[in-house]
């Protein structure tokens, strides 16, 4: 039985534009990604919020802009099961309000930097996170922390130049973005594999999927015929290949009748009278997203 599943993303634009634009062309990326292991009749859509943060990066390496830009997140993947939607997935690092989500709605919520950590630890002993920003380190240590997996971490490192100067244009100026963000990755990998590391992470929804597939782009065909997938013979994980396969088994397991989640404590659903007490709480003020 086919499977539709739902990719948000908290990266904010009108539905036409030039941020449109972009946006759709990440997404197709993570598609193409996701596409490479997901069975073959699993549809994948794609969400971005019209409301949030926009135009740059710079406002998701900070803990105060980036949790008041939750909301968004919140209300697409309320929505999403509200259509029939049999899963859905966070397309950022932070795994924005996982917890939360999983207590709102009724189908599997994946956070790309929890799948993808849980796996890598079964794929290597140590994994290491690149992140994009010394400004998030705070937040990626404390997802390893809130995963239970400290002992199978070497822990996370930055790049050496923040994400603002070259990420953005890394689907758009190729081959100088994608190039740059190869050797950016590659220099902060080695640091992780140094302390142990054997399994390395892209700690970013929009990095994993471009170097995952950057044989699509022209002039890294022959180069990456694969994607760009080891450094120095240390593999990478496919951050959106472990998201897309850990949601279509949860679907699975919830459609066969096994647990698929744990409603005793940790995600407890919310009572009504305490809903009724939030009711302005969870209401879309704002409004509106898109698909594609």
């Amino acid at each position: 039985m086919a499977m539709r599943i739902i990719t948000v993303h908290s990266c904010a634009s009108e539905e036409t534009g030039p941020q449109a634009e972009w946006n759709g062309r990440m997404a197709n990326t993570e598609r193409d990604n996701m596409k490479l292991v997901a069975e073959p009749d699993t549809e994948i859509v794609m969400r971005f919020p019209k409301w949030g943060l926009r135009d740059t990066l710079d406002g998701f390496f900070h803990p105060l802009t980036n949790r008041l830009n939750d909301r968004n997140v919140f209300h697409q993947i309320v929505a999403a099961e509200k259509e029939g939607f049999d899963a859905a997935i966070t397309a950022c690092f932070y795994d924005p309000i996982l917890r939360e989500l999983r207590a709102a709605v009724d189908i599997p919520v994946v956070g790309i930097a929890e799948a993808s950590m849980h796996l890598a630890a079964q794929i290597g002993g140590r994994f290491g996170v690149v992140a994009i920003s010394p400004e998030g380190l705070y937040d990626y240590e404390a997802n390893i922390d809130k995963c239970g997996l400290r002992q199978r971490s070497v822990g996370v490192r930055s790049m050496r130049e923040t994400a603002t100067g070259w990420l953005a244009n890394t689907l758009e100026d190729i081959p100088r973005s994608l190039e740059k963000s190869i050797e950016e990755f590659s220099a902060t990998a080695r640091e992780l594999i140094a302390l142990g590391a054997d399994i390395v992470i892209s700690g970013c929804g929009l990095l994993a999927p471009s170097l995952r597939m950057a044989s699509k782009f022209k002039g890294f065909e022959k180069k990456y015929p694969n994607g760009f997938n080891y450094v120095d013979g240390v593999p990478i994980m496919d951050v959106y290949g472990a998201s897309i396969k850990l949601a279509e088994t949860l679907v699975r397991f919830k459609r066969a009748g096994s647990p698929w989640i744990s409603r005793v404590a940790y995600y407890g659903k919310v009572s009504p009278a305490a809903l009724e007490c939030g009711r302005d709480t969870v209401k879309d003020v704002y409004g509106g997203w898109w698909d594609c």
